[in-house]
């Protein structure tokens, strides 16, 4: 069998040399008109490696059962679990044998500030135990977008996270009701529906954070 490109060439090298011709051509039109990249499988390989090795991982080998978007990981406490390498890179998983749910894991309460394209600035409350992932991977539909962490405050787990926010929420909302942003004006850019205010609120969201992290922070 030969392998081209990931994929599988079961009837030998007349049938590879055939596969050649025909993708070859394609391919090349595709990196010129910008489409896609070569990618150098030893390069991706190495980036693989050092994306686990970041999050106390290590890379044992492709996932066949699974497709080409998974892998085979193993973690530092011996556990060898199938992960999506995007969830790899973005951190959203669990180790199935030693790690924590959401609900028990340390969290981050967060104000991020948004300029998408068209709208006056935007700032988002929320929380998350990984705050840049959930930038990043989660919340814009577009790597281009601009967005910015502008604080987060360490929480002992994310059920007293949402508590905190939840009730944070509520109180901007009562306070400060023409600061809230309807959904349908960020949802193109936005993958959320709601927890978005206009940039005014910025100062009065960074006070809360400021004061909950001193102890001191009375949301109702």
């Amino acid at each position: 069998m030969i392998v081209f490109f990931g994929l599988a060439c079961p009837k030998g090298a007349g049938a590879f040399r055939r596969l050649a011709r025909c993708l070859i051509p394609r391919l090349v039109k595709r990196i010129a008109a910008g489409e896609c990249e070569h990618r150098c499988e030893a390069c991706q390989h190495e980036k693989e490696e050092a994306e686990a090795r970041a999050r106390g991982w290590s890379l044992i080998g492709p996932a066949p059962t699974k497709g080409p978007g998974y892998r085979r990981y193993r973690h530092a406490c011996g556990h060898e679990q199938t992960i999506a390498s995007a969830n790899m890179q973005s951190g959203r998983f669990n180790c199935a044998n030693c790690g924590e749910g959401w609900s028990t894991a340390p969290s981050f309460i967060y104000c991020m500030r948004f300029t998408l394209p068209g709208l006056a600035p935007l700032v988002k409350l929320g929380f998350s135990r990984n705050p840049d992932s959930r930038l990043h991977w989660q919340l814009k539909r577009s790597p281009d977008l601009s967005g910015q962490i502008l604080r987060s405050v360490s929480i002992r787990n994310g059920h007293t996270a949402q508590s905190l926010e939840k009730k944070m929420h509520a109180a901007l909302r009562r306070d400060h009701r023409d600061s809230v942003i309807p959904p349908d004006q960020y949802r193109p850019w936005l993958r959320v529906k709601s927890e978005i205010y206009a940039a005014g609120l910025q100062p009065v969201i960074l006070k809360l954070l400021d004061e909950l992290d001193t102890g001191c922070s009375d949301p109702d």
